[in-house]
């Protein structure tokens, strides 16, 4: 999984064969002919399967097996160890807040790793989610087969989407007004949702 903020990223990577272990790198790019690895987090010691970047590009999120780690994107340190496993993590766009896919609910996190607000309605894991309508809004989909919307600030689960042919979602997105939804699931099927249509 690659993130990118401006010339700053992070990219997890899954290593082969019988280890467990994955290894985060951060890049620069600061001349965008030519990127270069500024550090290597190799601690993780376990699967790592999502990452993304602040508005600044100071910080980034690893989600993975273990835990979620929210890291210094100058060094790849350590700052706050949030949370079990996840599969999904990501920051509020416009905001230091943390968002991640915990089991089958989302959470909120403040960058000090105090609790904001639960986003519940899944029965399993939630695989991928995404901010939408200026932030008010959060679209998720997940292994129970649902893609769901939620209140952003009262984390009401405001609708579901359920299709009888639908298997675990892997994958959501969103324009940033929430016009036009696309959804992908592991049974080869590609939703596209206008709402209100």
């Amino acid at each position: 999984t690659t993130s990118l903020f401006g010339y700053k990223a992070v990219v997890s990577t899954q290593s082969t064969g019988d280890s467990d272990n994955s290894e985060a790198y951060g890049w620069s790019c600061t001349d965008p002919t030519e990127a270069k690895e500024y550090f290597i987090k190799s601690d993780y010691h376990s699967r790592m399967f999502s990452c993304a970047v602040n508005d600044d590009g100071s910080k980034g999120i690893i989600g993975g097996h273990r835990a979620a780690m929210l890291i210094n994107m100058d060094d790849g340190s350590t700052l706050k160890k949030l949370a079990n496993g996840c599969f999904w993590v990501d920051f509020v766009p416009q905001s230091t807040d943390l968002l991640l896919g915990d089991g089958s609910r989302i959470v909120r996190y403040n960058e000090e790793g105090t609790l904001i607000m639960s986003y519940t309605g899944h029965t399993d894991e939630v695989q991928y989610a995404c901010t939408m309508n200026s932030n008010r809004h959060i679209l998720s989909g997940a292994e129970d087969g649902t893609l769901r919307l939620f209140d952003m600030e009262t984390g009401e689960n405001l609708y579901a989407f359920f299709n009888h042919r639908s298997e675990n979602f892997k994958c959501v997105a969103s324009n940033s007004t929430g016009d036009v939804v696309v959804a992908i699931n592991t049974n080869g099927m590609i939703y596209t949702l206008v709402p209100g249509q």
